[in-house]
């Protein structure tokens, strides 16, 4: 069970245990679950719904995990990848067109704003659909916001044998923060964007 999660369970008990609970266990499902899915930033229950009672169960909640990028992911891709509609060679030494696009991409080649739309939300879905595989613990929205960013920039396959995944799949959110850091250069050089791009990454990544 991941630390986030420890983190909702303590709270849901400490509400439980300051009241005299009258109504059963039904009461109690309905704490744990309120108060789990605001720790991890998961939308409110349904009004008129039952809650969820796996909240205690050390698995992978797949129903409600997050699959998809917030808008405040898709804004901190979008300040950290700029728009160009000219195809460019990135740090890398790749040709790189619109929001950090690479697959494809050939020197002269020009696109549009909408263009870059479309490929942004073609490569996010593979980046999204590579951290929900490649990750075994519950996420909150923002640490999945976060993720996404980092595989989009890094790629999947060093997000995958990265360090920072075995730390999160063990469930070390803390030691997980501090891995971001490591992931600040290209072409052999340390980039002050890195830089700043890895800090911000940590906040949202850390954010309740």
């Amino acid at each position: 069970m991941s630390l986030s999660f420890h983190k909702a369970r303590e709270r849901a008990i400490q509400i439980i245990s300051s009241k005299k609970n009258e109504d059963g266990y039904l009461d109690v499902d309905y704490l744990i679950d309120d108060e789990a899915r605001k720790v991890l930033n998961l939308p409110s229950r349904p009004k008129d719904a039952l809650p969820y009672v796996g909240w205690m169960v050390d698995n992978k909640d797949v129903s409600l995990a997050p699959t998809k990028t917030s808008l405040l992911g898709i804004n901190l891709i979008k300040k950290y990848e700029g728009l160009r509609t000219n195809a460019y060679l990135c740090p890398a030494n790749v040709w790189t067109i619109g929001y950090g696009h690479t697959k494809g991409v050939k020197q002269g080649q020009m696109i549009s704003h909408l263009d870059a739309e479309k490929l942004l939300k073609d490569d996010l879905t593979v980046f999204e659909k590579a951290v929900v595989k490649l990750v075994s613990v519950p996420l909150g929205q923002n640490q999945f916001d976060a993720l996404v960013s980092f595989v989009f920039n890094v790629g999947i396959s060093a997000f995958s044998g990265s360090t920072l995944l075995k730390l999160l799949n063990q469930g070390k959110t803390s030691a997980v923060a501090e891995q971001f850091s490591r992931w600040v250069n290209a072409g052999g050089q340390r980039l002050p964007g890195l830089v700043n791009r890895r800090l911000d990454e940590r906040d949202l990544f850390v954010k309740q």
